[in-house]
């Protein structure tokens, strides 16, 4: 999808959030300083609910990649790849007296793991690149002050 397209998408709205994602507020308040801000936002509470509004068409979502790819037909994509967004953080907490039986570290050996193959492909290298240097990816048409 163009820049164009994907503006005119975002402006026609409604915009689908989690309200207790601090990651959508951050992303709204950025959406609104590129002036690309809906005036209809649709609030919700269940990140599945926000998925299946945006597969089902009602509009576009504030979503984590990791939810977003979890539907099989159809996808849900990337609006524009120059929109702002957040680099998720996710974070392996267990309780400190537990951590030493045979059990709790062989599950924590397989989620890291696993979180180490998802950070494998070619996005989520880019996307964890632009984090650490904190950067914002440059908007087309627009000049980073």
């Amino acid at each position: 999808m163009d820049w164009e397209t994907a503006c005119a998408r975002l402006r026609a709205g409604p915009l689908v959030y989690v309200t207790y994602m601090a990651q959508a507020h951050t992303l709204r308040q950025r959406l609104g300083a590129l002036q690309l801000l809906t005036a209809q936002l649709l609030r919700c509470d269940d990140l599945a609910l926000a998925r299946n509004l945006a597969l089902a068409g009602v509009g576009v979502a504030i979503l984590p990649r990791r939810v977003a790819g979890a539907s099989s037909q159809p996808r849900l994509q990337r609006l524009h790849p120059a929109l702002p967004f957040v680099h998720d953080v996710v974070y392996l907490a267990y309780r400190a007296d537990v951590h030493r039986t045979r059990a709790a570290m062989r599950l924590k050996d397989a989620l890291v793991a696993y979180g180490r193959d998802l950070g494998g492909n070619e996005e989520n290298q880019r996307l964890q690149q632009e984090a650490s240097e904190d950067q914002t990816p440059q908007l087309p048409g627009r000049k980073t002050l």
